[in-house]
This record gives structure tokens, sequence and C-alpha cells, in this order.
């Protein structure tokens, strides 16, 4: 198997292209498209986690996780795939 010894990270971000940054989901402004997947009919866009609720800028609100959740379970899943090369963001 072969190991890293050394990485060129300058060549690696041109590599990569244009990544999204940490904050890039669920953002304080609400101004990513995943909070506007979690908005609803009155509030086009939404926090989904504590935390970027807790430190909203623009006095966000909570997505309502009833409307998240599978029929046959109480348990909530939010998964985001992300890939290595994906800059893009899929919510399931």
């Amino acid at each position: 198997m072969e190991k890293v010894v050394d990485l060129d990270y300058n060549k690696y971000i041109a590599y990569m292209g244009r990544q999204k940054t940490p904050g890039a989901f669920d953002n304080v402004d609400l101004s990513t498209g995943e909070n506007n997947e979690f908005g609803d009919e009155t509030t086009d866009n939404k926090h989904f986690t504590e935390y970027m609720l807790e430190h909203s800028t623009v006095n966000g609100t909570m997505a309502d996780k009833k409307n998240y959740k599978n029929d046959e379970s109480d348990e909530l899943y939010w998964k985001f795939k992300s890939e290595i090369l994906e800059n893009k963001t899929r919510c399931s």
C-alpha cells in the first residue's frame, strides 16, 4: 500500500476546483440552497442545525423536523451526500 508523504496544497486546491466552505450547508445568514430546501410554505429559508440557529445573524427559525420524518419511524435522518470532487450537495 502506498502512503502519502507530502502534499502540495496549492496544486490540490487547483485540482479540486471550487468547493463550498465550512458553514456552507446551514449558514448563519440562511443564504444557502440547503437552507431553502428546509423552508416551507410560509418561510423560504430555515436552519436545520441547532448551532446555526443559535448563531443566526438574521433571526432565523428552525426547520420543522416532523416534515422530514419517515412515516414508519420516529427517527429523523437528514443525509447530505458529498463526494471528494463534487462541489454540489444533494439532500435526501
